[in-house]
């Protein structure tokens, strides 16, 4: 006859601060999951903001430089974080820090300055493509 092992059932955890304390890998929120919100609503909301994230180099850009539009764009994000203490985490945070999440959540959403780069090349090189055929 074949040996059973028999496991004593362990009880679960009676609240949910319980369950939580027995986490394994613990969470926190990162400066750029605090933008993100702002972004996808600023977006929604705020045409300027938009044309801020438009250029894909300097000669399309708002203020001269794409880097420029970006500190601008990021200072927006602050400014709107106050509103309504909508996230003052966000709103102090230091510049150079919100700049860097900023650049996290466009390419997290797919609007990230190097890849707006290389599908803007993508596209010049298709319509080239087109030209050269006709």
């Amino acid at each position: 006859m074949k040996n059973v092992t028999q496991y004593k059932t362990p009880p679960l955890p009676d609240t949910k601060e319980d369950l939580l304390r027995n986490r394994r890998i613990k969470t926190e929120v990162k400066l750029h999951d605090r933008i993100e919100p702002l972004v996808i609503e600023l977006w929604a909301t705020d045409a300027e903001f938009k044309k801020l994230m438009l250029a894909v180099n300097n000669g399309n850009s708002v203020n001269g430089t794409c880097e420029l539009d970006h500190i601008v764009a990021t200072l927006r994000v602050q400014e709107f974080a106050k509103v309504d203490s909508r996230d003052p985490v966000v709103a102090e945070e230091q510049l150079v820090k919100a700049k860097k999440s900023l650049t996290i959540v466009r390419n997290r959403l797919g609007i990230g300055l190097k890849q707006r780069r290389a599908e803007g090349m993508t596209m010049v090189a298709d319509e080239s493509d087109a030209t050269t055929a006709a």
